[in-house]
Formats: structure tokens, C-alpha cells, sequence
């Protein structure tokens, strides 16, 4: 959860928990997260009041920040603006950044096999790219954008305030499976989960049928 800051010059915000408590800068704090949902002000001004010191966001990748335009190609300039946003109205707010791993709509269309399918094949897909978490390609371009956000807060004037960063995915966030309430039609089909499954049974149960079970299988 907590990530220590490694920018070279500057105090280093520090956050740690010991005994199930909450230090920054080894001074005790309320454990509790101001989590911001939108660009809304009025909730960092009330968290400032409350006493609330770690404030938290969600650095979108298709809603509000949009930073993850292509492959290799980011812009960060609204992310700055929302932490500078939070930081003119508490100087003194510790930073945990939600960092969503699900990359936009472009990605899924520039690798269409890479994208997690149902049981009858039909393609999941919206706003955002369903990807098969066995993609060697999704998690080497998730990789590459994760480090490149982390690069560019860490070198930014404001990198000594990040107290850390958590990583997302999945439904909702939180790695589940993607229609993980759909009762026909079970995911992932896809290539690269096939290949996953087959390379998985080939190791821990090569007596066994290398594919996934169908829906009626299950």
C-alpha cells in the first residue's frame, strides 16, 4: 500500500504503519483516507477541516484525467493539476494515488486478441479495454505505463507529498473478473488465457484436457 518516496533532494513524506496505527513523518495521524471521487473541492476543504491528512483520487486512465493517450504516449498534465488542486487547499496532505491498470478503448482495438471473450466468443468490451489478464502484451504495456506515471510523480515539485500508490484493475477495480454476475457466458476464452490454461495444466495436471471448460462444463 504504502510506497516510500525516492526522490533524491527534499524531505521524503514518509507513511508508515506500526501496531495498527498511522505515522506520517512519524507523527501519528487519524487512519482514516479522504478519498476524492471526482474534481470536487468541496470535499478536500471538508477533509482539511475534519482533520483528515492522507487524501486519496483515482488517476483515471478514460474519465476525468485521460493520461494514457497511446502506446508510449502519456500526458500527465491533469494529474498534476488535481494534486496541485488538493495541495492549494491542504499544504500539508499526504497523497495516495489509486493508479487504474485497464488501458482505454485505442488498446483494444490495436490488439483485438488480447482482449478477454466469453464462452461464445463475443469480445468484452466498452469504455475501456477488457483485457485478458494472461496477456504477455497487457501486462508489458501496463507495466511500461505504471512506471512511466510513477517516473513522472516522483520527479514532479510535489513527489514530497506522495505517501503511496495503489494498483488497480479489473471490476470495479479490485481484480475481479471481468461480468463476474454473468451466469451464461463465463470469461476468459480468450488466446491468451487458453495458452495460460494449457501452459498451467501442462505443469500441475498434464494428465488432464488442455482447454478451458465450456459454460456447461462449469
Amino acid at each position: 500500500f504504502f510506497y516510500k518516496n525516492v526522490r533524491k533532494k527534499g524531505p521524503d513524506y514518509q507513511a508508515r504503519i506500526r501496531n495498527g496505527n498511522v505515522y506520517l513523518n512519524g507523527k501519528q495521524c487519524l487512519p482514516f483516507l479522504g478519498h476524492s471521487q471526482g474534481t470536487q473541492n468541496y470535499e478536500e476543504a471538508g477533509y482539511h477541516r475534519a482533520g483528515v491528512q492522507l487524501r486519496s483520487f483515482v488517476a483515471s486512465i478514460y474519465q476525468n484525467d485521460r493520461w494514457w493517450r497511446g502506446p508510449g504516449d502519456y500526458d500527465f498534465s491533469t494529474v498534476d493539476c488535481r494534486i496541485n488542486t488538493i495541495l492549494s487547499l491542504d499544504e500539508n496532505a499526504g497523497l495516495v494515488i489509486y493508479l487504474p491498470t485497464t488501458p482505454p478503448r485505442w488498446w483494444g482495438k490495436l490488439y483485438p486478441d488480447e482482449v478477454a471473450r466469453r464462452s461464445d466468443g463475443s469480445m468484452i468490451f466498452d469504455h475501456e479495454a477488457k483485457v485478458s489478464f494472461s496477456s504477455e502484451q497487457y501486462r508489458k504495456d501496463a507495466a511500461d505505463a505504471i512506471e512511466a506515471f510513477i517516473r513522472h510523480v516522483q520527479n514532479a515539485p510535489y513527489s514530497d507529498r506522495i505517501a503511496g500508490y495503489t494498483i488497480l484493475g479489473g471490476t470495479t477495480y479490485e481484480w475481479l473478473r471481468w461480468e463476474p454476475f454473468e451466469k451464461t457466458r463465463f470469461s476468459d476464452y480468450s488466446k491468451p488465457a487458453q495458452k495460460a490454461f494449457a501452459e498451467y495444466l501442462e505443469k500441475h495436471a498434464p494428465e488432464l484436457e488442455k482447454k478451458i471448460p465450456t459454460s456447461e462444463e462449469r
